[in-house]
């Protein structure tokens, strides 16, 4: 296999393994016992018909500009602006911000305790900052080690904790209640978000090829979930891994004692920085391709292989939140959840904009193929959006995560309109000088 494939998958699977999203999977094993395996496959088949429906309409087209320029031809550049960082940015800032602090306190009480929290989540920052502000060639070497370290880890765990846990106890797990099954149908969706960034990532495939490898890395952190959550079920109880904000640290002293302690912390400080690594080389890529299309001021997009601006700016946003004591706060988990909710909303409809463009010139020809294809489409945007609102209505503050949402879709619209501002003022403004001189 070529090297670019390898990196592009540890560029995706870095988001499967970070501690977050053993959190998410891990509380979908405890909520749903052995039928996690049921979710966790609809999940895959879900996104994998994302995958499938979205060819040829920005996300796996090798052109980053291309799924912002179907957004501004189908809801106009405002919309399409709001839309671009009502989910992405958003959660990026958030997300990197509790998975760096993650990290520090790990190292506090893993390896060091005298070794101040933040001190080293600074210190990780910094470290990731410095990569991607080397190039994309040192952002994807760190990118490749984060992720051969995380995923090895937690595979050593997963096999020994397969071969030494209690069949019977895994077999006596509750039955899968209603409840529980629309929760864990959520979480599954949910911890499966972000494969679509890897088209900002710096690679140099053709659709077809993007697709494969965004599939490939779909079955790959299937696989990976599946090994860790079924040795977890081995060990802990159901009720344990549903109730905790550690379920991954639980299964591995579980399996392992003291030894699987230390690898378990290995494995989150690795995951935490190849999801924040993978956050930061996409996500400052897609602000650049924004600036470069005038949603954004042009400072953002000055270059597409280091966008210098980009880059430093969300690694001060992450600095700022760790530095306010915002790490750790209600607000911060509200946060994070309402960005993968958001997420799942702009899945579906970046399928209805490349539906509603390629429609045919008579669109009630029900035997037309792109009609039929188009209800398939409109079925997985749907969906999309029926988990969004599942979960939350099942979720355990739905005020305070409405709330978030709707400051996120404020901040984003106005983040919207004053950056198109900038961008032409500023083109205004050198134009008229050019015509001076």
């Amino acid at each position: 296999m070529k090297v670019r494939y390898l990196i592009a998958l540890a560029w995706m699977t870095g988001l499967f393994i970070s501690p977050e999203a053993l959190l998410l999977q891990g509380n979908l094993s405890g909520l749903c016992g052995p039928g996690f395996i049921l979710l966790l496959a609809a999940a895959i088949i879900l996104h994998w018909t994302n995958v499938t429906a979205a060819r040829g309409d920005g996300m796996t087209d090798p052109a980053a500009p291309s799924e912002i320029k179907l957004l501004i031809e189908t809801v106009g550049p405002l919309s399409a602006s709001a839309l671009l960082l009502m989910a992405r940015p958003s959660l990026a800032v958030c997300l990197a911000t509790a998975l760096l602090v993650t990290a520090g306190f790990v190292f506090n009480e893993v390896f060091l305790y005298w070794f101040p929290n933040f001190g080293f989540a600074a210190l990780l920052l910094s470290i990731i900052l410095a990569l991607n502000l080397a190039g994309p060639r040192a952002a994807a070497a760190g990118q490749f080690l984060f992720t051969a370290t995380a995923s090895a880890g937690l595979v050593g765990l997963a096999v020994v904790g397969l071969f030494s846990g209690d069949q019977t106890a895994a077999a006596t797990s509750t039955a899968l209640s209603m409840s529980a099954g629309t929760r864990g149908a959520g979480l599954a969706a949910i911890g499966l978000v972000g494969y679509d960034l890897l088209r900002y990532s710096a690679h140099r495939f053709h659709p077809d090829q993007l697709a494969m490898v965004i599939k490939a890395g779909l079955v790959m952190g299937g696989l990976l979930i599946l090994l860790w959550n079924t040795a977890s079920l081995l060990h802990v109880a159901p009720s344990r891994l549903a109730d905790t904000s550690i379920p991954h640290i639980l299964a591995a002293k579980a399996i392992a004692g003291p030894t699987g302690r230390i690898i378990i912390g290995i494995v989150a400080i690795a995951g935490a920085c190849a999801a924040v690594n993978y956050l930061f080389q996409t996500v400052a890529r897609m602000l650049a391709a924004m600036a470069r299309n005038h949603l954004l001021p042009a400072v953002f997009g000055h270059s597409a292989s280091r966008p210098t601006f980009a880059l430093v700016s969300l690694a001060a946003i992450v600095g700022l939140l760790m530095a306010t004591g915002f790490a750790g706060t209600d607000w911060l988990d509200a946060s994070i959840r309402a960005g993968l909710l958001l997420w799942l909303v702009f899945y579906a409809i970046i399928l209805l904009a490349g539906k509603l463009k390629s429609m045919p010139d008579r669109p009630w020809n029900l035997s037309h193929p792109s009609i039929r294809e188009g209800l398939r489409t409109v079925l997985v945007a749907a969906l999309f959006v029926i988990i969004a609102g599942t979960l939350v209505a099942t979720d355990e503050d739905p005020s305070a995560l409405l709330k978030t949402l709707s400051i996120f879709l404020i901040l984003a619209i106005g983040f919207a309109g004053a950056g198109q501002y900038l961008a032409r003022g500023i083109d205004t403004n050198t134009k008229a000088g050019l015509s001076n001189h």
